[in-house]
């Protein structure tokens, strides 16, 4: 299922294709002082990165005009597919040093974007029985080199309640993708 959804979109734009286990996102920005974040996973997930150039790609969304943060996108989407469940989770993840910026737009066209795949390959893979009951789910995620947002997490109902739904993660360690499914969202 993963593997179709990755056949909608250009080569490029997909960084990683795994069978379970560890990849490291990058920040290549120029200063980046929170530059890599190690993930991992038990089950299948595919990793995009489309805040890059892609040969023969001028502009990720060359429908829309240059008004002042309307072409933003967040770092990566990772769907990530566990095992015997119809739930595809959408990772919206953002890599920031110190300086939350435009974070909330980045994150927010991630989390559109996100289901735009989704709905489109639901749309175009309508025959395959795989994708009837599969639920799309999303989790927004901003790794940082220090503190940007305070966590305000309510554990009981798994709500995360700061910075629209946002966690804020320092990026120092190794995140482990099924520990993020009790925060899903719709």
């Amino acid at each position: 299922m993963l593997a179709k959804i990755k056949a909608i979109i250009l080569d490029g734009y997909c960084v990683a294709d795994n069978k379970g286990g560890k990849y490291l996102l990058k920040e290549d920005g120029i200063g980046a002082s929170c530059n890599k974040v190690q993930i991992n996973g038990k089950h299948d997930y595919i990793v995009f990165k489309f805040d890059q150039k892609v040969e023969g790609i001028d502009c990720l969304f060359p429908f829309y005009s240059k008004i002042k943060r309307i072409n933003k996108m967040c770092d990566y989407i990772i769907f990530y597919k566990q095992d015997n469940t119809n739930d595809l989770l959408a990772v919206i993840c953002n890599l920031k040093s110190n300086n939350p910026g435009d974070n909330t737009d980045q994150v927010k066209a991630g989390e559109i974007f996100a289901k735009f795949i989704f709905d489109t390959a639901k749309r175009y893979y309508s025959a395959d029985a795989q994708f009837h009951n599969l639920e799309l789910f999303k989790f927004k995620v901003l790794f940082s080199s220090q503190v940007i947002y305070k966590n305000d997490i309510d554990y009981r109902t798994a709500t995360i309640k700061n910075q629209n739904g946002i966690l804020n993660l320092i990026a120092d360690e190794q995140f482990n993708i099924d520990e993020w499914y009790r925060f899903k969202t719709r």
